[in-house]
Order: structure tokens, then C-alpha cells, then sequence
């Protein structure tokens, strides 16, 4: 049980080091996103079983998370509306109604032309865009204290017809000055 926490631990701070506030647009599609999941979520007193790997050591547990939990489970995700804000208007190339050569979903994808935290972005939706599926994220980002790599990815499964989370991940590499890179994955199923 204590090496868990300690995982989980370095997990939150590898995961939360890096995240950046919004000024600019506080109502983006994430935070929307975000905010309406927390909110299902709670309510529906779903349970998360959590594969958390960093280097070598693993660990897994299952948790029933309250809103406050929820929110910092996924508040990782809100820092993907920086693809919203006005300063990177002009830095994506965004396609749309492009289909995925491995489903029979169409997929909306903004390309970085310039050197922006969010390299690309993907969203995976069923007829519609408000019916999504899956999003996929790269994130990088680099300072004098530490550069950092993340994959993110958040699955949804349409309940009562609304688009509702049932697993997401995030994997990469941090290196801080001066300390050895560290890889790092954190796996969650939601589990009603």
C-alpha cells in the first residue's frame, strides 16, 4: 500500500508539474468537457482501476473518486484548450470529415505548423462531432527546469445519449534539470 501512494504520488507530480493556467478563455471545449464528466461521473459514483508505471515500478488500485478527486483526475485534459486560444489561431492546420482507416469513425485534426505546447490533436466522432468517440493529444513542452513529452487520451462511450468518459491515459517522458529522464504511463478504466 505505501509503494501505491508513492506511484500515484510521483504520478500526480510528473502529470501536474507541467500544466499551465488559462487566462485567456476560461469557457474552451475542455473545460466544458471537463466540468460536464466530473459532473457524470460524481453523480453516477463510478469507480477508476488505475495501471500507474513509472520506469520500472508498477502498481494498480481501484478508487471511487468524489467531484473534487474527479477534477483532479482530469484536469490534465483542460490544458488541451490551448489549441482554442487566439495567440495559436494561425498555428494549426485543422482537417475535418476525414475517415479513420481503422474504424468507421471520422476524425477532426489539428496539425502545429509552429512550435506550440499542443502538437497535434484528434478527435474521433460518430456522424456528428458532439458525438465523440475518442480524443487523441500530443504534448510538449520545454523550459530551463525540465522538458516533457505526454500522450493523452480520453474514450467515451455514449449513455443516454450523451458522450461519457469510460477510460483514458497518459504516457511519456519527463526529464527535470540535472535527474535522469523518466517514462511514465498512468492506464484508467472507469468501471459503473
Amino acid at each position: 500500500m505505501h509503494s501505491m501512494k508513492i506511484i500515484f504520488y510521483a504520478c500526480s507530480f510528473l502529470v501536474l508539474a507541467s500544466c499551465t493556467e488559462s487566462a485567456e478563455k476560461a469557457d474552451s471545449y475542455f473545460d466544458s468537457l471537463i466540468t460536464s464528466q466530473v459532473s457524470a461521473l460524481s453523480q453516477a459514483k463510478a469507480s477508476i482501476v488505475k495501471h500507474a508505471l513509472i520506469d520500472s515500478q508498477h502498481d494498480e488500485a481501484t478508487f471511487i473518486p468524489d467531484s473534487m478527486a474527479w477534477e483532479s483526475e482530469l484536469g490534465i485534459f483542460r490544458q488541451l484548450e490551448v489549441y482554442e486560444r487566439l495567440a495559436y489561431r494561425d498555428a494549426y492546420e485543422m482537417k475535418d470529415g476525414v475517415q479513420d482507416e481503422k474504424s468507421n469513425l471520422t476524425v477532426r485534426s489539428y496539425h502545429s505548423l509552429k512550435n506550440v505546447p499542443i502538437r497535434d490533436l484528434k478527435f474521433y466522432y460518430h456522424d456528428h462531432f458532439q458525438q465523440v468517440k475518442k480524443i487523441e493529444a500530443t504534448f510538449q513542452e520545454k523550459n530551463t527546469l525540465y522538458t516533457t513529452k505526454r500522450s493523452l487520451q480520453m474514450e467515451f462511450e455514449e449513455i443516454n445519449g450523451k458522450p461519457i468518459l469510460s477510460s483514458y491515459s497518459i504516457s511519456g517522458v519527463q526529464k527535470m534539470m540535472l535527474n535522469d529522464s523518466v517514462k511514465f504511463s498512468i492506464q484508467s478504466k472507469i468501471v459503473f
